[in-house]
């Protein structure tokens, strides 16, 4: 699926969801992301993918998190990097 990167967030998520819907309608299947390539086990164990479109989202929330914040908001993992840049801010 194209999906536009550029422009308004809000243009973005709509335009998203409107083709995510469009696909749906066309092929009565969900486009999904690999979230979790391995099983761990358990009730509380991350599921293994997303709609392609949840995943898009929340990349792009969090962009917007950073740009207006200057750090990570904490929903997505930090690699080890990051986290030691923001642990002395705290």
């Amino acid at each position: 699926m194209e999906i536009m990167e550029d422009g308004n967030l809000m243009d973005r998520v709509r335009i998203l969801l409107q083709r995510d819907l469009e696909y749906y309608e066309a092929h009565q299947a969900v486009l999904q992301e690999n979230l979790c390539p391995e099983v761990v086990g358990g009730m509380l164990d991350f599921p293994h993918y997303a709609s392609f479109a949840a995943v898009k989202l929340a990349l792009w929330w969090e962009e917007a998190w950073e740009a207006a914040f200057q750090r990570p908001s904490g929903l997505l993992a930090l690699g080890a990097d990051d986290a030691e840049d923001f642990s002395d801010d705290e």
